[in-house]
């Protein structure tokens, strides 16, 4: 398998842009901040953030509806959370 050049400067651009974040960051203290955060907090964000997916999905549904066209909610969100990843 070939690898096309803009794919190796995009590893590279994005490899310097974390190498960058992280050499300027405290990562004793991120660690240190993580450990305050509550069990329920963090449910509470990740149930936030899937229903925003939801209405996202919700929305792309309405605009496909108006175009003439249908896919299931399934499909949207699994695609969704892929785009996001």
């Amino acid at each position: 398998m070939k690898v096309k050049p803009i794919f190796l400067i995009k590893l590279i651009v994005s490899t310097g842009i974390l190498a960058l974040v992280l050499t300027r960051m405290d990562l004793y203290q991120v660690w240190v901040q993580f450990q305050y955060l509550s069990p329920s907090f963090i449910i509470f964000a990740l149930l936030f953030y899937t229903g925003c997916q939801l209405l996202s999905c919700w929305r792309w549904q309405v605009v496909l509806w108006s175009s003439g066209h249908s896919a299931p909610m399934s499909s949207l969100l699994s695609s969704y959370f892929a785009g996001m990843f």
